[in-house]
Order: structure tokens, then sequence, then C-alpha cells
């Protein structure tokens, strides 16, 4: 069994995916793709690292059906423009769902976001981002699932690479101090080789 003390990308069994956490599509990756780059996050600065899943279009109040975790909104706010009350639960109702966040396009039904509303999201970290005047939404949809696609076909290729790699190892027959050194080069992670016992075989530090 091979064990990798932190989080790695790799294509074996027992071997956990590089970026399963840290390599995942964020609120800040998100803002620096074209279409976003001139939007302003006005609340819940500390929810950047949130992971982005999908993007959707909110045009409805019971958003909530419509919606799964990890979805960042698009809205005008259409639905709440003549309720304002609800309008400053929302945050509270978008974090229970387990979104990302949300981008708001103002001025077109809505011109100002409630105070309360800024509140709750610097308390949940829940990221607000005010959109540019001239957003399109269709635009910035398939500017995060060009780059989302772009993404998943770099781990595949990491992945195919790692695979081969460790076929390769197997197939000289390296003993398990030259394969826990190898692997640990290829992932730049500390390796541990246990045998079926979990009984330390070999141990490997990061390469420097």
């Amino acid at each position: 069994m091979v064990y990798c003390t932190q989080p790695v990308f790799a294509g074996c069994a027992g071997i956990p995916a590089k970026g399963e956490d840290n390599k995942m599509f964020r609120v800040r990756d998100l803002l620096r793709l074209p279409y976003f780059s001139d939007a302003a996050v006005v609340a819940g600065q500390a929810g950047l690292d949130r992971v982005v899943e999908d993007l959707s279009v909110m045009e409805v109040p019971d958003i909530e059906d419509y919606v799964r975790p990890g979805d960042f909104l698009l809205s005008t706010l259409y639905p709440f423009s003549d309720r304002t009350e609800e309008l400053k639960r929302l945050i509270g109702r978008l974090d229970g769902a387990h979104l990302s966040g949300i981008g708001i396009k103002l001025n077109r039904y809505i011109s100002d976001l409630p105070q309360e509303l800024l509140q709750q999201a610097d308390a949940a970290g829940f990221p607000v981002v005010v959109l540019p005047a001239n957003s399109n939404f269709s635009m910035q949809i398939n500017s995060f699932l060009k780059a989302s696609i772009q993404q998943k076909n770099m781990e595949l290729e990491h992945r195919n690479y790692i695979h081969e790699k460790l076929m390769e190892i197997l197939l000289r027959g390296e003993n398990p101090g030259d394969l826990a050194r190898i692997l640990s080069e290829l992932l730049r992670r500390p390796v541990l080789l246990l045998d079926q016992h979990l009984d330390l075989m070999a141990a490997q530090p990061a390469a420097a």
C-alpha cells in the first residue's frame, strides 16, 4: 500500500488525486477569468476559497429548488425587486444550501444591496460579488466551463503520466526503498510504503 502524507495527484489505488482539495476551482479562480476580471467582492472575502462546482442563473425566488451545493449564482436579483425583507435574508438561505457565492448585476432591478445582507455575508464568509455593468451571463458561464474543462484535461494528463511511471517502476522490480524514493520524486510529497499488515516497508521524505 502506498500512503502519501499530503494530498497529491496520481492515477493509482491508494494515492489520493492531486488537488482533491487544493486544486479545486475556487471563487478566487473564478474572479480571474475573462468577463469576471472587473468584478468587485463587496462582502464575504473570507469565503474566496469556497469550491465552485458550477454556475447557475437565479431569477426565481425559490432558488433552493434549482441549485446544488457548490453552485455559484449569477443574478440581477429581479425576484427581490419589491421584496426587500426577503432580500435581507437571502444570504442565509444560499449559505444554508451550501452554495459557493453569488455574483450580482446591479442597477437593472436593484440599485443597492442592503447592509444587513452584506453583514450576513461577512459573518458567514459567503462571497458577494458585484459584476460589471456590461456583464453577459452566457459569456461568463462559457468562460467558466472552458476553464473547468481545461483543468480537468490537465488533471487527466497528469494522472496518466503518474500511472505510466508507476507501471515502469513495478516492471523494473524496484526494491521498496527505491520505489518510495521514486514515488516521492514524482509526487513531490513524503511517501510511506506499507504491506498488507500495515507494517512499514519504506519511507521517503519529500524531495527538496
